[in-house]
């Protein structure tokens, strides 16, 4: 009898022990899914300080190629927002991960849409309106940097690399 009861609360431990691969799997899902556009989000980056170069040396004046780079900045954050928001995450640190990569993405988005309204500005020589929305995405940008940090380190205390 006593055999018979070990066994079956070894089995029992074991049915508990195998729901936790899915969970870190569907928490990975999310991360990869946020990450899914690093590679596009980085040579982005890059084209956008080169434009920023740019229309700094021509006296503010040619800003058609920084609003062309935040534009596609802006495509690629609703694609990766769309992919995020179609993912499940399995755990609350999970889910909480995931509410904090949406919030970074639409932080970013936020500071997209006034950076090139202040460059628009700027380059209509209205600078201190111009700056003044300037200063706001700075703002939106600074704080979708701290939401992904910490959707980076919810990330890694639910066991996602």
């Amino acid at each position: 009898m006593p055999r018979r009861h070990l066994f079956t609360i070894v089995l029992a431990a074991a049915a508990l022990l195998v729901p936790a691969a899915p969970a870190a799997a569907d928490d990975a899902s999310v991360k990869r899914a946020w990450d899914s556009n690093d590679p596009a989000f980085a040579k982005a980056g890059r084209d956008l300080d080169r434009a920023l170069t740019r229309w700094r040396r021509s006296s503010f004046r040619r800003s058609g190629p920084v609003l062309r780079v935040n534009r596609r900045t802006r495509r690629l954050l609703e694609i990766n927002t769309a992919r995020v928001a179609g993912q499940q995450a399995s755990t609350p640190t999970g889910a909480r991960a995931r509410r904090f990569a949406l919030a970074s993405n639409a932080s970013f988005l936020r500071y997209t849409v006034l950076a090139a309204r202040g460059v628009r500005l700027v380059s209509a020589r209205k600078r201190v309106a111009g700056d003044r929305v300037l200063g706001r995405a700075s703002r939106a940008f600074r704080l979708s940097a701290r939401q992904a940090k910490s959707g980076r380190t919810l990330f890694r205390r639910a066991g996602v690399r």
